[in-house]
């Protein structure tokens, strides 16, 4: 006796997603490691203030960097640390993470690149490509580059056509009117629009 085939409704559902407890660890250590680089940037913008010198100009001096240096945590270090586990456990599990979520992560430092916090962003043209864009991190000073998609020189909202599309659009214009046909006479008058072929864009 034949076993029967499988019904369709057991697979109707989503596929199933490979490492799902990892991938959840990993986004909370992303997440928490955002989370902790703006908990020391905080916390490095608090040990200083301004200091007035006598020629008036303002410069930042520390208050009890000594003493803080015990009791505060260095969240910066942690977050850092937290990256550098999370990219081993990606690589030893041979998980495909998404490019936008890599270019994120300084591949020096392991930080987490977050413009004007912990890094710098820079669009440079260059030769081959549009634009370069350059994200120089602050912590180590490494460099990230990228090519960027161009710009276009259209306005906003209107269509970029290719070269053969370009071409169907003008021959389309110019034949607007239609093609000539045979005319038709009504003794000396030409009957107007009779016989006129009307030539679609296809």
């Amino acid at each position: 006796m034949a076993k029967g085939k499988p019904s369709a409704s057991k697979f109707s559902g989503p596929p199933p997603v490979i490492n799902r407890d990892l991938l959840h660890r990993l986004n909370y250590t992303y997440q928490a490691s955002i989370f902790l680089q703006q908990l020391g940037a905080a916390s490095s913008s608090s040990s200083t203030s301004p200091v007035l010198d006598r020629k008036g100009k303002g410069k930042s001096k520390e208050i009890d960097a000594e003493e803080d240096e015990e009791s505060n945590v260095d969240f910066a270090s942690l977050a850092r640390q937290g990256m550098q586990g999370a990219r081993k456990m990606g690589v030893h599990n041979q998980m495909k993470l998404d490019p936008s979520l890599k270019r994120t992560v300084c591949k020096s430092c392991s930080a987490i690149l977050v413009p004007g916090l912990t890094s710098r962003v820079r669009n440079r043209p260059n030769k081959n490509h549009f634009i370069i864009t350059h994200h120089t991190c602050l912590t180590c000073s490494a460099r990230l580059s990228f090519p960027s998609p161009p710009t276009s020189d259209y306005e906003l909202g209107t269509g970029l056509d290719g070269p053969v599309r370009k071409r169907r659009r003008e021959r389309f214009a110019r034949n607007q009117g239609g093609k000539e046909g045979h005319k038709l006479w009504a003794g000396e008058k030409a009957v107007e629009g009779w016989g006129v072929q009307k030539e679609d864009d296809t």
